[in-house]
């Protein structure tokens, strides 16, 4: 329906995903009587939300993110330190 179901804001300097899985466990899905749904479908976000753990969370709960990859590849072991 294109409806927020839930917002949180955070100080600018802040990573947006830190805030992410907090935000989705709050999340409660208004429909028929009785207990509300507590997961969506999917997850739209932009490239800031792109990361391993939270993609690994939308697959635990059945979740399809639909979330742009990052440009630079997803090698950890070829960080610069």
């Amino acid at each position: 329906n294109g409806v927020p179901l839930r917002f949180m804001l955070s100080p600018g300097q802040a990573s947006d995903i830190a805030h992410a899985q907090p935000l989705l466990d709050k999340v409660r899905i208004p429909g028929r009587p009785g207990r509300p749904r507590k997961r969506s479908r999917w997850l739209l976000a932009d490239k800031g939300y792109d990361a391993e753990h939270l993609r690994y969370y939308c697959d635990r709960y059945r979740i399809q993110p639909v979330i742009p990859l990052r440009a630079m590849p997803r090698n950890p072991g070829l960080a610069c330190p």
